[in-house]
């Protein structure tokens, strides 16, 4: 899939950085396509290696970084259904609330999860974060824009969404997917809504 395709989803939350949404368009779509070419890269290079990558060898794959994959399945009401944490290289997937967005995903678009579940391609997200956080020494930093502080002294405003970007890029590549996992929240966000309308259409 072709993830240049339409830039309107990247550009509407890459404008909730103060900075970033000062830019001129053109400047804005150079962000995103930098950090889509990083997360594109990262993946090619994992494939270079190990040849292809599919959802059984995903784990594995995840373990010979040293990142120990954990699965929870709380009850909690938490904002995200994944994360990393750099400190103890670990990831955590929260399967309950993964379970609910592929259903309610799955209930609008059942072609997306044909090959791979929700849990794969969180689990594979979660990897490049571990990733840029190796090469770069913490995640949110693969997208920055230079500033001075005072006028004088140099520092650079990091765009935390280009690691997001860059991260969707790097699944979609990894699992060859004919869709963008980078719409996934917006998708949910609008089904959820349709069905607090009572929409039946």
């Amino acid at each position: 899939m072709d993830l240049r395709q339409d830039y309107t989803p990247y550009l509407a939350r890459l404008k909730s950085h103060r900075q970033a949404r000062k830019l001129p368009l053109s400047e804005q779509e150079r962000i995103i396509d930098s950090c889509i070419t990083c997360g594109e890269n990262a993946a090619r290079d994992i494939l270079r290696e190990k040849g292809s990558v599919d959802g059984d060898s995903l784990q594995p794959l995840a373990e010979s970084y040293g990142i120990y994959v954990k699965t929870l399945d709380t009850k909690y009401d938490l904002p995200y259904i994944a994360e990393y944490t750099h400190r103890n290289r670990t990831i955590v997937l929260y399967d309950r609330r993964i379970r609910q967005m592929q259903q309610i995903l799955a209930g609008v678009h059942p072609e997306y999860f044909r090959q791979y579940s929700l849990h794969h391609m969180c689990l594979a997200h979660e990897l490049f974060h571990h990733l840029e956080s190796v090469k770069n020494g913490s995640t949110g930093r693969i997208a920055g824009i230079p500033g001075k502080l005072f006028g004088l002294i140099p520092f650079t405003h990091w765009i935390a969404e280009g690691s997001e970007i860059a991260a969707h890029a790097f699944v979609c590549t990894l699992l060859d997917l004919s869709i963008n996992t980078y719409t996934f929240a917006d998708e949910m966000a609008a089904s959820l809504s349709s069905e607090d309308k009572g929409d039946s259409v």
